[in-house]
Order: C-alpha cells, then sequence, then structure tokens
C-alpha cells in the first residue's frame, strides 16, 4: 500500500512524509519514489516544485475528489 493510501486510511499522516523518503532511500522498495508515496505525475511535479505543504493539498484533493489543478487556482496558488 503506497503512503498516500495509508494516510487516506487513516494508519498514516502527512507528518511521517519526511520519515518515508528516508525508508524509500535506505531500502529497495523495488518502486519509484513517486509510486512508493502514491503520486500521480502532476502532483509529484507539483510537490518537487514547492515544499511539503503541497502534501497537504494533494491529499485534501484526494480525500474530496477534487482536481488538484482546480483546487490550487481556486486558492491562488
Amino acid at each position: 500500500m503506497n503512503f498516500i493510501d495509508q494516510i487516506l486510511q487513516g494508519s498514516a499522516t502527512v507528518s511521517e512524509l519526511d520519515e518515508k523518503v528516508k525508508f524509500w532511500h535506505s531500502h529497495d522498495t523495488k518502486n519509484s519514489l513517486q509510486e512508493f508515496l502514491g503520486l500521480s505525475t502532476g502532483e509529484a511535479e507539483l510537490w518537487l516544485k514547492s515544499n511539503n505543504s503541497a502534501f497537504n493539498d494533494i491529499v485534501y484533493c484526494r480525500k474530496n475528489h477534487v482536481d488538484i489543478k482546480t483546487y490550487l487556482k481556486e486558492k491562488g496558488k
């Protein structure tokens, strides 16, 4: 199960993001970081171009079935 799925199911929190990335770097997960975290290509690009606060926006959109680009446009980002 990827990290975003864990968050959505309540078994992880966004605050664990740095720990998950460190785990990925130190273990052979057989997945790309994008797959390990459960990010789409657009979400991964957004996260990498910004900071970890964008991950909160990504999770919010996933929980609420909102398009991330529309959400960010409305939010003024």
